[in-house]
């Protein structure tokens, strides 16, 4: 049998890896370590039943390791995301005995005081395009959730999409029995469903003035300047801000979390002409990821853009921010295509995802 043992998620650096979980659960994660053989490091968030989180990314201090890293790390880009779920087994070389080929041979590793034994692929991609479970035995040392501070932070679900999704479940079936993990038809991706313990501040939503321009310009060039989830490199003027103010009146939204600005939403013409007159493209900026501001923005945007005429809202996503289209898709909106690598934006090539809401049945 195999057990729900930890959740990975990866960055490009551990800095970006940490930030998501951060951003997305609101509460801060501990020092991890680096890892001999893989040359990784990481950072630790303690879960509820004996889980736990880790942000994991390639150690830009270690020497490149002899084969490839464990979860696909040398393969990975874009922004940080969940890649991983790992099972804990209490014999590992019985447990690969029982399963397909393809999920490793088991790795010899150590941190501080902890050891354990990895199956790790040679080629460091694991079954089902990576959304297969990664096995591990621990060996001495203890568990890394014994010495992780509770943050409130409970595993509600996990869900496995793959399009082979019967085929997953007919493999991990004898072995796992978790009603927390879902496996379903779909596209290749990890969603986890975490329940935090945070309070916040009331949210206002209101409408945008020329005495925000300062606070939505600091937060819009942050992301600008930072991120591919946009792939222009022209960061927004108090002069450009204020423009837009005149040309959307009702179309620019404010959240508010007691006197700070904690994300905005604002929308305009999809494209030119009569045809599209009732279709609007919006764009979102929050703050404060994971704490609800995020959907209650698009809530009164949906209310005012529908009040305005507007009948479809057009988001257009780069492929890289996979939460931004997992926040949409959990808001209705259908994925109507991907445009191939239509940006370019930090050295790379980059893919526009493009998702769409009906506002009004008609």
């Amino acid at each position: 049998m195999i057990t729900l043992d930890h959740l990975a998620v990866a960055g490009e650096t551990l800095a970006a890896a940490t930030r998501y979980v951060e951003e997305t659960l609101g509460v801060p994660v501990q020092d991890g370590g680096a890892h001999a053989v893989f040359h990784t490091h990481n950072s630790l968030l303690g879960l509820a039943d004996g889980l736990y989180l880790e942000a994991i990314a390639i150690n830009p201090d270690a020497p490149t390791p002899e084969r490839a890293r464990w979860f696909d790390l040398d393969r990975f880009a874009g922004q940080a995301r969940l890649t991983n779920w790992i099972c804990r087994c209490d014999d590992l070389d019985r447990t690969l005995a029982d399963l397909p080929d393809g999920f490793g041979a088991p790795v010899d590793l150590h941190r501080g005081d902890l050891r354990w034994r990895m199956a790790v692929p040679r080629n460091g991609i694991l079954p089902f395009d990576n959304c297969a479970p990664a096995l591990i035995e621990w060996q001495s040392g203890g568990h890394p959730a014994e010495g992780l501070a509770q943050a409130g932070c409970t595993l509600e679900r996990l869900e496995v999409s793959h399009p082979r999704a019967a085929e997953l479940r007919a493999v991990l079936a004898p072995l796992l029995t978790d009603a927390r993990v879902v496996i379903a038809q779909g596209a290749a991706r990890l969603r986890a469903h975490i329940a935090t313990a945070r309070q916040c501040d009331p949210v206002i939503i209101r409408g945008a003035t020329e005495n925000d321009v300062a606070a939505v310009r600091k937060l819009w060039n942050a992301m600008i300047r930072d991120t591919t989830a946009t792939f222009t490199t022209e960061q927004k003027t108090d002069a450009v801000l204020r423009s837009l103010l005149g040309e959307r009146p009702g179309a620019f939204l404010i959240a508010q979390v007691d006197t700070a600005l904690a994300g905005f939403v604002t929308w305009g013409p999809f494209r030119t002409g009569p045809g599209y007159a009732r279709t609007a493209e919006h764009t979102i900026v929050v703050a404060l990821p994971g704490q609800g501001i995020g959907a209650a923005l698009m809530q009164a945007a949906f209310v005012g853009a529908s009040a305005q005429g507007i009948h479809t809202l057009v988001a257009a996503i780069s492929g890289e921010n996979a939460r931004a289209i997992s926040f949409h898709d959990r808001l209705g909106f259908a994925n109507a295509g991907v445009l191939r690598e239509v940006g370019h934006k930090q050295d790379r090539w980059l893919d526009l995802v493009l998702m769409t809401r009906r506002l009004d049945p008609d």
